[in-house]
């Protein structure tokens, strides 16, 4: 309940410094982009073509969750469920701060993690307080930011609709780029899931819970340290 309660305060500065320091864009700008790219996804797998990985639209597991997605889908019959049909809105912008994907995946020292709500990831060593933000500038320091963002494209349909479709773009920024506003780097979103079908992909949860429970000091501290 109190990771709920604080991940609710730290959303907006969440998403302040994702736009303005680690992607330096617009809400706007990034669902024009997403839309494009959700669109270019629907209708290669409308035609037929299916090699997405390759051409670097989506990651590895989100390839093979959409391969079996598909076929479950041409068995039962059911119509493209990947349509980026309905304006486009941000429903989501989470950032993990620390290792990114490929880091976690090859980690040979133990990791562990916290997350605060929807919006904040961090990733550290074992013997690393993680709660507070001295550690989490220096993690951010060190290596960087992964960027989330989850795009649901059902704007104009009700509430309860089953007409829309979830795509979660990501992104990894470097540390040097966040500390530096004149590092060159040329950042690309990949997808890592659509519509649920790779569960999140959340490759953080390699790293295991953070070993003590989360208090009202802790809390304190994410804002005073």
């Amino acid at each position: 309940m109190l990771r709920s309660v604080v991940g609710t305060l730290v959303a907006p500065q969440v998403e302040k410094f994702v736009f303005q320091h680690a992607l330096k864009t617009t809400p706007e700008e990034l669902l024009r982009g997403a839309t494009h790219a959700a669109n270019t996804i629907s209708d290669e797998l409308k035609n037929g073509r299916h090699d997405l990985q390759a051409r670097k639209f989506v990651d590895a597991t989100c390839q093979k969750s959409l391969m079996r997605d598909l076929a479950a889908q041409r068995e039962a019959r059911t119509p493209n469920a990947y349509d980026a049909t309905g304006a486009a809105r941000l429903h989501n912008v989470r950032m993990v701060v620390g290792p990114d994907r490929a880091a976690c995946a090859k980690a040979r020292e133990p990791l562990q993690r916290i997350e605060l709500g929807d919006c904040l990831v961090v990733v550290g060593g074992v013997d690393e307080f993680l709660y507070s933000q001295s550690t989490q500038e220096r993690l951010l320091a060190e290596y960087g930011a992964t960027v989330q963002a989850e795009v649901v494209f059902d704007e104009g349909f009700p509430v309860d609709s089953k007409h829309h479709a979830s795509y979660v773009f990501e992104t990894f920024i470097p540390g040097a780029r966040l500390l530096n506003p004149d590092f060159d780097h040329d950042y690309s979103f990949t997808v890592v899931d659509i519509n649920g079908v790779a569960a999140g992909n959340a490759f953080w949860t390699r790293a295991a819970p953070h070993s003590r429970p989360f208090s009202i000091k802790d809390a304190a501290r994410l804002f005073t340290e």
